[in-house]
Parts: structure tokens; C-alpha cells; sequence
């Protein structure tokens, strides 16, 4: 539906993220494209990048990424290729790091190497995008394994797993798994 309603350069944009290899490797390709699964996941990403979780207040995701279309769609093409290089950026770290886990809550696993795949979980990937485009370029190798452990320790941690299970696009799950995962990797954004 916002896809018809806001055709143009937002959607364009949607699209060519989706297609790009960054995110059909970080998602191995497991978001339905004919659902659109992919793009609503690539708007979140983009709602809450442009307008901050702190502006999402009502608790209707879907009127809060029309405003990110529509804020998008209003950007320049040098403010989108900057959004774009982000948002590639944060698909890279999460491949690099977390393989065929990233965005997944398999991540969490005693032995991510050795489990099994969960799918992908729409509130994980809108916050850990969103956080890692903001300092995906300024990470250093000798910090990987550390980013690492800290991801993984906050998805296993009780309250940061409620926030992206139930009840997720209630303000109060917005809030609280963005301000844990800024939380969590306020060290790196220095």
C-alpha cells in the first residue's frame, strides 16, 4: 500500500537497497520480495534513521514510516546516497560479524556456528541497523570480536529479547530496544 501511495524516489530507493548485494548477503535473501517483506524492512530503516525512535510516540508503525517515505522522498540525491552508503555499511558489519545469523535471534545461541538459522526479526534488524550505520566506517578490526560479544550478550539478555518479541511496535519496545542497544554500544560511537 505505501509502496502505491508514495511511488517515486522513496520507493525507488526502497527497491535498490533491497536488490543491492549488502543486504540480499545480510539477509541471504529470506525476506519475501513479492510481499514486500524486504522493502517494509529496509523503511523501517530508514523511518527511524531519518526521523529518530524518539519521534515515534503514537504506537502506529504504519503512519510512522509513511512520514519516513515521505521524508525520504523529500531528500536530496546527495542526503539519499549518504543514507544508502549507511545503510550498505551497516549490512556489511552485520554479515561480517554474525554470518548467516545476523538479524536473527539464533544469534543469542551458546554456539551461533552450531545452531540452527532462526528467521529474521524485523525489531532486531531495524535497531541494529539503524545503530551500526552511525559508526559502521569508524570500526576497527580490534574491535570486532568485542562488538560481537556485546550484540550477542544483549540478545540474550530477558529484557532486550521481550522488546523485540512481543508487542513490538508499541512505543514502550521501540524505546526501550533502541536506549539498550545505544546503551550497549555507547562505546563505539565515541
Amino acid at each position: 500500500m505505501r509502496n502505491a501511495l508514495y511511488n517515486g524516489a522513496a520507493t525507488q530507493w526502497l527497491k535498490s537497497a533491497a536488490e543491492g548485494e549488502p543486504f540480499q548477503k545480510a539477509t541471504a535473501g529470506s525476506l519475501d520480495s513479492k510481499a514486500m517483506r524486504d522493502r517494509e524492512a529496509i523503511n523501517r530503516f530508514c523511518a527511524f534513521s531519518i526521523l529518530g525512535w524518539e519521534s515515534y510516540t503514537t504506537g502506529d508503525m504504519d503512519s510512522f514510516l509513511a512520514q519516513g517515505l515521505k521524508r525520504l522522498a523529500n531528500m536530496s540525491v546527495a542526503e539519499r546516497v549518504v543514507l544508502r552508503t549507511d545503510f550498505d555499511a551497516a549490512m556489511d558489519v552485520s554479515s561480517h560479524l554474525f554470518g548467516q545469523h545476523a538479524f536473527r535471534k539464533s544469534l543469542a545461541s551458546e554456539n551461533p556456528s552450531n545452531s540452527a538459522r532462526s528467521v529474521i526479526n524485523i525489531s532486531l534488524f531495524e535497531v541494529s541497523a539503524v545503530i551500526f550505520a552511525r559508526f559502521a566506517s569508524a570500526l576497527n578490526a580490534a574491535r570486532e570480536d568485542e562488538l560481537k560479544e556485546i550484540v550477542e550478550t544483549l540478545v540474550r539478555s530477558e529484557e532486550f529479547a521481550r522488546s523485540i518479541t512481543y508487542s513490538t511496535n508499541s512505543t514502550q519496545a521501540v524505546k526501550k530496544r533502541f536506549s539498550m542497544f545505544e546503551t550497549a554500544l555507547s562505546g563505539f560511537q565515541e
